[in-house]
């Protein structure tokens, strides 16, 4: 996750022009930091299935857990095609600013599938 903010703010400090990196691709890392922090609210048990009551707040969690899960992943599908159709396709240079914005969403969702995964094992 940390290493995912860090190629961000770098690439933003190193190419501070709009015209290099545009500002609105950095609503990606901040769409899908809510879905990571989302993630943590949610406990185990709900995800689970473990409680034997079926209450409104087991079916909020469910529901916020796959908020999180979507948001994480649509913002690794609009960085990719941030990085390909914006970037790439187009010719556009440097293409450093896609390829950052790309790899920070692909790294808090690396951090997503580790913190699920340790979770899971913990308990």
């Amino acid at each position: 996750f940390a290493v995912g903010w860090w190629i961000m703010i770098d690439t933003a400090v190193n190419y501070p022009s709009s015209a290099e990196l545009n500002h609105v691709f950095h609503v990606c890392g901040v769409v899908s930091t809510v879905g990571f922090i989302l993630l943590n609210v949610v406990p185990l048990s709900a995800v689970r299935g473990d409680e034997d009551d079926d209450s409104c707040s087991n079916a909020g969690y469910k529901a916020l857990f796959f908020f999180s899960c979507v948001s994480l992943f649509a913002s690794v599908i609009v960085s990719s095609y941030i990085l390909f159709g914006v970037y790439i396709v187009t010719g556009k240079h440097p293409v450093w600013p896609g390829i950052a914005v790309f790899l920070q969403n692909v790294f808090i969702s690396i951090g997503f599938v580790w913190i699920f995964q340790i979770k899971f094992t913990i308990s």
